[in-house]
């Protein structure tokens, strides 16, 4: 698989993968009755302590709303900005192995540097920036679905190509 396209499929993967796990924690907070509750924490945050640069008085004036919404974005800015990355990693890591290897490495994968990433983002910016009330078992089962899908969907394109390769021209 050249180069590019490998970068390609990691990053795809990874979105898919970023996108399950903002579902799950989205249909998690709705059941705690707490929609939004890392975006909103990490407005909040940024609200509390703004960044260089940012004028007090605007910050202040901002509407709930608006310092939600500007919460969301940053947030969902990071975390499939984080994802992405994850699955260019994974498609350097994981290409060219049987079905198998491909889903329990992506698994493995997914359990070790997304933990890593959670708790690394955590120790570096603090925890308004992540989920407070999250379980260690809840985060690792996720993260190892996360890394299911990135596998799969890796192996999927991996598939697609040999098939084509496969056809006669």
């Amino acid at each position: 698989m050249k180069f590019m396209q490998r970068i390609s499929r990691g990053t795809e993967a990874g979105l898919i993968a970023g996108t399950a796990v903002a579902l799950v924690f989205f249909v998690s907070d709705l059941v705690h009755l707490t929609p939004l509750a890392p975006p909103a924490a990490l407005a909040n945050a940024l609200m509390a302590d703004p960044p260089a640069g940012v004028d007090l008085p605007m910050a202040a004036s901002m509407t709930g709303a608006v310092v939600l919404a500007a919460g969301v974005v940053v947030y969902s800015a990071f975390h499939f900005a984080a994802f992405a990355v994850l699955g260019v990693v994974a498609a350097f890591l994981l290409p060219g192995r049987p079905w198998t290897h491909m889903l329990g490495g992506g698994a493995v994968f997914g359990v070790v540097a997304c933990t890593a990433v959670f708790f690394g983002t955590r120790l570096v910016v603090g925890s308004p920036f992540a989920v407070d009330n999250l379980s260690l078992s809840t985060l690792v089962l996720t993260n190892a679905a996360a890394g299911l899908a990135i596998g799969l969907m890796l192996y999927v394109h991996e598939a697609a190509d040999r098939h084509a390769e496969a056809e006669p021209a």
